[in-house]
């Protein structure tokens, strides 16, 4: 299949009319076969870039909806530093539906929600020399807001437990749309009912974010270090959460529909590494964990 010219390339190519979170624009290769970029706007040396134009955010899934209704492309090229999980599963979603053979071309990187709209490929490839990047989820990665910090400074035993509790039920609201949308996407049948039952909230049951102690060693850093140690418990507490409910999932892995085990060991990784830090995965492990589809001839 022919390839894209060097990787440098791609950052000299022309800017869409408006502005948005992803560019959107066409390229051909060698052959002369076009295909569709998403990329930060951040990858464009000649575009002043807004501050929402640097990731995914609200409305690329609409706009790559209207893009690809209108004509096909031989491939869709990823490269971006990840942004709004959600819009991340519905651009993903939109390739899917379209039949999109998607790539992360070399010299360059798909991260966060990235690899989560990679994921909706139908043929899905990440070339030799490209780097593809999970990172656990976190609502607070950048900060926390003023009053949220505020509050958590002067009550830290009340707004943690309370935080805890809030953040179990949205952790399992993300495992259920997560794990069902990569089971969906490596050709798999979710059983909804299943995985819903599977991740019902226990008004007894304790999250092991408190079980474990870390709630009381958080409040006591609190009292200690203040803001800076409001920010980490937050974060602990999200971790905590989703690992509570990819635990759920495991435990009923085999009663939740085709492929099963493999999608919850794409929500595994991406949720194993850390929040601040992102984890390059290797081409074996993208290959072995249905991430990427083999191409034969490629």
């Amino acid at each position: 299949m022919s390839r894209l010219r060097p990787a440098l390339a791609l950052l000299a190519w022309g800017m869409c009319a408006s502005a948005h979170a992803l560019q959107m624009m066409t390229m051909k290769l060698d052959n002369g076969a076009e295909v569709l970029v998403l990329q930060d706007c951040a990858n464009s040396k000649d575009y002043t870039c807004q501050p929402y134009e640097k990731s995914f955010s609200t409305g690329d899934s609409a706009r790559l909806e209207r893009v690809l209704s209108q004509r096909g492309f031989q491939e869709v090229l990823l490269v971006s530093g990840g942004g709004n999980l959600d819009e991340g599963v519905k651009v993903g979603e939109v390739l899917r539906r379209y039949g999109a053979a998607v790539r992360v071309p070399s010299g360059q990187a798909c991260v966060s929600a990235c690899t989560v709209a990679f994921l909706g490929g139908v043929i899905r490839t990440v070339d030799a020399d490209a780097t593809y990047e999970v990172h656990a989820y976190s609502g607070v990665r950048s900060g926390l807001a003023d009053d949220d910090r505020a509050r958590m400074v002067s009550y830290p035993d009340r707004e943690l437990e309370h935080m805890a509790l809030n953040e179990r039920k949205t952790a399992r609201h993300w495992a259920e749309r997560l794990f069902s949308y990569a089971q969906r996407m490596i050709g798999g049948t979710p059983n909804g009912p299943a995985i819903r039952a599977a991740l019902a909230l226990s008004d007894g049951q304790k999250s092991s974010y408190i079980a474990s102690g870390q709630l009381a060693r958080d409040i006591q850093l609190i009292r200690q270090e203040g803001a800076a140690a409001a920010h980490t418990a937050t974060m602990n507490i999200e971790r905590s959460s989703m690992e509570d409910a990819i635990a759920l999932l495991r435990t009923h892995v085999s009663t939740l529909g085709t492929r099963s085990e493999h999608a919850l060991n794409i929500l595994d990784t991406m949720f194993s590494s850390a929040i601040i830090r992102t984890a390059p995965l290797t081409q074996e492990t993208l290959l072995r964990m249905g991430y990427i589809t083999p191409v034969v001839g490629r």
